[in-house]
């Protein structure tokens, strides 16, 4: 997903990828944080932004942290 094309990054499947992505971090709270730096690395900032909505998203899941939700 790193190495894709413009083009090929508005595929619907790419929301997929991260939402996959997002799962690995479910309910993982803080430990998301480093992956979240490697994400703000991406070349397509629109996609680093959404990538990392869902990551932080599925991590503060359920822990009733309304700060970060």
């Amino acid at each position: 997903m790193l190495e894709k094309e413009e083009k090929d990054l508005e595929h619907s499947f790419t929301r997929i990828f991260a939402l996959g992505l997002g799962l690995l971090f479910l309910g993982q709270q803080s430990k998301v944080e480093a992956s979240l730096e490697v994400i703000k690395c991406l070349e397509n900032q629109s996609m680093a932004s959404f990538v990392s909505l869902v990551m932080e998203t599925c991590a503060y899941a359920g822990s009733g942290n309304v700060l970060k939700i």
